[in-house]
């Protein structure tokens, strides 16, 4: 039996990823043609139909789905082995992907830079700043190796493993009693923490402003700080 080559398994992983020919191949640094040939003779290898075409459109079948499920796994698996023969017995060599949402990035992307290349410097680090739910997606994946976010969060499957704990305190000028909260963009998780650590049940509290970066946010705080002082 002839198994397919790790290539074939990237490349549907890539068009399964980005839904377009094009932009697979263009990610996977190949040509449209390669890419779609190299996913035909994938299908004829494993005598099953992954996509089906219908003149430029494409959709994967239930079949295709539980393939690329599985090459996930295998590359998954085949760069653990890599990392592993290249390590030189180094705990920590081989790379290492990071996802950190961007309400905590700013803190810590630049300490976590310089203590890795310090402390660990076989250790190849790869830093994606986005969102819980986007990092998350990316872990299933396993285009992740661990995500770097703020809790109480349902992260489903995975472990979870709690590094440090903030505590919050609702600190206001006794002539500011409404509107002396300000937030994120409903968006950014931080939010919600922030209303149900708060228990903010009545909308009065909140103000309208909402920044979509913490260095905003802290700088309209210190703002209406100084015209209250």
């Amino acid at each position: 039996m002839k198994l397919p080559k790790l290539q074939q398994l990237k490349y549907l992983v890539s068009l399964y990823d980005t839904g377009h020919f094009g932009q697979a191949a263009k990610k996977c640094f190949v040509s449209q043609s390669t890419l779609s040939s190299a996913i035909q003779a994938l299908e004829e290898q494993l005598d099953a139909q992954l996509i089906e075409r219908d003149h430029k459109t494409f959709v994967f079948t239930p079949v295709g789905v539980d393939v690329v499920k599985k090459s996930r796994e295998i590359l998954e698996s085949s760069a653990d082995l890599v990392a592993t023969a290249t390590s030189d017995g180094n705990q920590y060599g081989g790379e290492l992907h990071l996802g950190i949402i961007p309400t905590i990035a700013p803190f810590v992307v630049n300490p976590l830079i310089k203590d890795c290349a310090e402390q660990f410097p076989k250790l190849d680090l790869y830093l994606r700043e986005d969102t819980t739910d986007n990092c998350l997606s990316l872990l299933r994946e396993g285009r992740l190796d661990m995500v770097l976010m703020a809790t109480p969060y349902n992260v489903g499957e995975f472990v979870e493993y709690h590094l440090i704990k903030d505590q919050f305190y609702h600190v206001f000028h006794k002539d500011n009693v409404e509107n002396n909260v300000y937030l994120l963009e409903r968006d950014h998780c931080l939010s919600e923490h922030t209303i149900s650590g708060c228990s903010l049940s009545e909308s009065k509290d909140v103000h309208p402003f909402q920044a979509s970066s913490l260095t905003t946010l802290l700088a309209m705080v210190e703002g209406m700080q100084a015209q209250l002082i």
